[in-house]
């Protein structure tokens, strides 16, 4: 019983795995938002990062930058925050 759980257990994970790397390929170069360069000054390049790169003076803000850069900012204010 406790080996079909292992190897079931393994499977899932593999296929987490595979689905997470397929779904940042596919999104990586979706653009969220259209964001003036002067509010995202030193994170600008990383945000665009091949998501369409500055329109009219505007940085156009990608899926997974976005998500990654939001959730280490939430942390960083929860930690302070409820220290």
């Amino acid at each position: 019983m406790k080996s079909s759980y292992d190897k079931n257990r393994k499977a899932l994970m593999v296929v987490k795995i595979l689905t997470y790397f397929l779904m940042i390929i596919w999104f990586w170069r979706i653009p969220v938002a259209s964001i003036p360069k002067q509010l995202l000054q030193p994170f600008g390049r990383i945000l665009s990062w091949q998501s369409g790169g500055p329109s009219n003076e505007n940085v156009m803000v990608g899926v997974i930058p976005w998500l990654i850069l939001s959730t280490r900012v939430s942390k960083l204010i929860c930690r302070k925050i409820f220290k």
